[in-house]
């Protein structure tokens, strides 16, 4: 990773990172910490890096299609929280049995994720115009599913320590951190119940406008991992 960049950017936003971090680190500090706290401030955290990002806009597409279809869409984020769930549970296992050489398969897995995304972007722009089947979204999820940050499985890592030591304390971190984690798509679900979204694609036929926009975030966030990378 571009540890330079990663820093300078870090340095940049200084006024929120300093105080979050000194109130992580001040939760991993023996029994009188509190390790749920830091768990959701974790989640929180991870939410913002682009793998998670390009995940999370996957969820939030899913949502909007099935919007429009009048069916119970509502079950998409559900789906989704539970996958979150699968995923980071099976990441805190390979880290308790494998920990570098989970570290070195992501880091390799990693540097595929520009050209990926930019491929990914380029096509939902070309084909955005036809009748796309929802199914591509789900193929499109599980891809980007693949491309894990290092900087996330070491966030994971941070729990491993407590399981043995704390059992339940040890399994409700990684609970919270992936629910802090799925934040977006919850927010996003909202806001769409709230504002009648489903309606509003429907009705004006923009469906195509989600593709577009799909396309264009996964070609902003390849640029961002090949800087980053």
């Amino acid at each position: 990773m571009n540890t330079d960049l990663y820093n300078s950017l870090t340095d940049l936003f200084n006024w929120i990172t300093i105080p979050l971090w000194k109130w992580f680190n001040s939760t991993y500090n023996g029994p009188f910490g509190a390790p749920f706290t830091g768990s959701v401030l974790l989640g929180l955290i991870a939410s913002t890096y682009p793998s998670q990002l390009s995940y999370h806009l996957s969820g939030i597409v899913f949502t909007s299609k099935e919007m429009t279809a009048n069916r119970k869409w509502w079950t998409i984020p559900a789906v989704f929280l539970l996958a979150k769930l699968v995923v980071t549970y099976f990441l805190v296992f390979l880290s308790m049995r494998y920990e570098n050489e989970v570290v070195l398969i992501f880091n390799y897995v990693i540097g595929w994720a520009s050209p990926v995304y930019l491929l990914i972007g380029v096509l939902l722009l070309f084909i955005s115009d036809r009748n796309i089947r929802i199914s591509l979204i789900t193929y499109i999820s599980l891809v980007l599913a693949i491309f894990v940050d290092p900087k996330v499985i070491q966030l994971i890592q941070a729990f491993v320590p407590w399981i043995p030591k704390e059992p339940i304390i040890g399994w409700i971190m990684p609970f919270l951190y992936a629910t802090a984690e799925f934040v977006p798509i919850l927010i996003f679900s909202i806001l769409a119940y709230g504002f009648n979204l489903d309606k509003f694609l429907f009705r004006n036929r923009h469906k195509q406008i989600i593709y577009y926009f799909y396309g264009l975030v996964l070609i902003v966030l390849a640029i961002n991992q090949f800087f980053l990378w």
